[in-house]
């Protein structure tokens, strides 16, 4: 496939497109869809070694059930999965947990064993499972198999022999047949137990990183705050947004020492009046709101639904110092409610070429909107395919042109002239293209200075 990245000299290899952004001295196509988080936990129900996709809508109708083992009425155990979907529309989930055991029953007819009933996948969520199995009222001689997940019935299934059992593609339950010419076992209900748990393995993070190369999201975070992933979290974004052309962000634990746009760090987490949001909990909070929040969006004092309490709360003459280190943090309106301080990410080492701008999410989100779109366009509709002569580049100029007109339209960018703030040029081989662009990315208010001229 086509890559990406950033360039300082024209020496690419490899077809693709090659952004940079830097800051000015002072003196195309349409808006990619956010909302996409991606996240590493240990789970007690799904499959194994694949992103499991699920929507904020999938959690509250519960389709959410035969993916991750829960629904949001499962008020517990679905804490992760709401904070997870808190801001995000759609959460890339993957199992980092070592296997634990799968619920089983076994089922017996005449003091023999004729059918085990063995969860879909491993995790104490395989004890939720009950199989009913009774005569089928409807089909004479059929026997009606029936599957219970938390004492509510997902599926239903009619066989006629004990040996189409094995056939089944249920969801929740895999049936072992041991004896074929058995008659088909009747149970008022059989409950599976004996599944377990396993522990977080850090020896799955490069799977599911390698399975993200190809996804479509916009933040990552792992549920695990010890001092060794953050680091790895960082060099893995740095070869997404510097070598391959993908614009992420991932939310880290206390890693402000990171000092790159594209990591953010945290170390709080909040409470309301009946869940507790701790610290490793709160970096998928930041993440999903991150992932969420639109290109023409800040977080700076979005307030945290439900918040009363903050976790590791910063003193009010200590929140200057926390952003000045590129510290994400939460603080206390006036009003008592918890808010974000400032949308920050953990640069605060600023340079001629990332200036303070770069410290801002919402800037990050509008210049990762511009190199995500421009690369997916050249890399559809242009590598390839189309001439690299001076109608060609035209063409792709007019491209650029309309997605930065759309967020100039919605606010994101300011003071932008199409025929002079973009020029397009051939480069130094026959087949490269040079584009140089002048944005003035658009931030939220933040500062307010104000004199009152008082006449007595």
């Amino acid at each position: 496939m086509p890559s990406g990245g950033t360039w300082i000299a024209q020496n690419k290899v490899r077809p693709g497109a090659y952004i940079n952004f830097r800051s000015v001295p002072k003196a195309v196509g349409t808006l990619g869809e956010r909302g996409t988080v991606a996240i590493g936990l240990p789970m007690t129900w799904g499959p194994r070694g694949s992103i499991i996709k699920v929507t904020g809508d999938e959690l509250l109708t519960g389709d959410s059930i035969p993916k991750i083992g829960c629904s949001a009425t499962d008020t517990e155990e679905s804490l992760i999965y709401r904070v997870a979907l808190s801001g995000a529309f759609t959460a890339l989930l993957y199992r980092t947990d070592k296997a634990g055991i799968k619920a089983t029953a076994t089922i017996q007819a005449e003091s023999e064993d004729v059918l085990t009933l063995t969860a879909k996948y491993d995790g104490t969520s395989g004890n939720k499972i009950t199989v009913v199995i009774a005569a089928d009222t409807k089909q004479v001689g059929n026997s009606i198999v029936q599957v219970l997940f938390n004492n509510l019935l997902k599926e239903e299934f009619s066989v006629g022999t004990i040996s189409a059992l094995a056939d089944l593609e249920s969801q929740y339950v895999d049936f072992d047949v041991k004896n074929p010419s058995a008659s088909v076992p009747k149970t008022a209900g059989t409950p599976l137990a004996g599944g377990t748990n396993g522990e977080n393995d850090p020896s799955t993070y490069a799977d599911f990183w390698k399975l993200l190369n190809t996804e479509n999201f916009q933040c990552l975070a792992m549920y695990d705050k010890t001092s060794s992933t953050a680091p790895l979290i960082k060099d893995m974004v740095e070869i997404w947004r510097e070598k391959r052309g993908k614009k992420v962000q991932a939310v880290v634990y206390d890693y402000n020492t990171a000092d790159y746009e594209g990591i953010i760090s945290v170390n709080q987490g909040f409470k309301t009046k009946t869940e507790t949001v701790d610290e490793t909990m709160f970096m998928l909070w930041a993440a999903s709101q991150t992932a969420g929040a639109e290109v023409n969006e800040s977080l700076t004092a979005a307030e945290v639904e439900g918040a009363v309490e903050i976790i590791n709360p910063i003193d009010e003459d200590e929140i200057a110092d926390a952003l000045k280190a590129g510290k994400f943090v939460l603080s206390y309106r006036q009003d008592g409610a918890v808010v974000v301080e400032k949308d920050i990410n953990t640069l605060h080492t600023f340079t001629v070429d990332k200036g303070y701008a770069f410290s801002k999410n919402r800037v990050i989100r509008c210049l990762d909107e511009i190199a995500n779109t421009a690369m997916l366009v050249f890399n559809r509709n242009y590598c390839g395919k189309i001439s690299n002569d001076t109608k060609g580049r035209a063409q792709y100029k007019t491209e650029l042109i309309h997605q930065i007109d759309t967020l100039v339209g919605i606010r994101a960018i300011d003071n932008f002239d199409g025929a002079s703030d973009i020029t397009v040029l051939p480069g130094e081989d026959v087949d490269s293209v040079v584009v140089d662009m002048t944005i003035q990315p658009v931030d939220s208010m933040e500062k307010l200075y104000m004199t009152v001229n008082v006449n007595a």
